[in-house]
């Protein structure tokens, strides 16, 4: 709920859901639980334009994953670390975790993962100037986004898609 608050920009209560959460997983004692949190309040941080603290959530969110021995939450942990830095400005640093994050996704059979982290890169392949590099991972994405029913995921690679047309004339 918490990250679903923060696409909204509504960042205090995406604040408050997460702080609620890291409550009860502190309670529970659960790990997996807290990293979740750590992934959300890290969201909100970055919506808020608080990158280096959102950087630093989602560190502490890879840790618990690892330590849990979750790879599929550890993806998703090194793929808001990718997205954190491209939102920063930094394509170059953003490209290796989200990489990363597409070879654990790929790993463990998620296709959704998969197709975010295709995604994220064919953006940073665009911005970067590697337009046929940008249009494969459009491609791949889109086929993923498709055969997993994601609609919204397909509206952000239609977007991406457009804006690389656009850009070729």
């Amino acid at each position: 709920a918490s990250r679903s608050w923060s696409l909204l920009c509504r960042v205090s209560e995406a604040r408050e859901v997460a702080s609620w959460a890291m409550e009860a997983a502190d309670a529970l004692d659960d790990p997996v639980a807290r990293a979740q949190a750590y992934l959300s309040l890290a969201a909100a941080a970055s919506r808020s334009g608080e990158v280096l603290l959102a950087e630093e959530e989602i560190d502490a969110a890879i840790e618990l994953f690892d330590a849990a021995e979750d790879p599929r939450g550890r993806a998703e942990a090194l793929r808001q670390r990718g997205m954190s830095r491209l939102l920063r400005g930094d394509q170059r640093a953003a490209e290796e975790p989200i990489a990363a994050a597409l070879e654990a996704f790929r790993s463990v059979g998620d296709r959704r993962g998969e197709a975010w982290s295709l995604q994220n890169l064919a953006w940073i392949a665009f911005t970067d100037g590697r337009v046929e590099v940008a249009e494969r991972a459009i491609e791949a994405s889109r086929q993923a986004f498709r055969e997993v029913g994601d609609r919204g995921g397909l509206a952000w690679v239609e977007g991406l898609s457009a804006c690389v047309r656009f850009s070729q004339g």
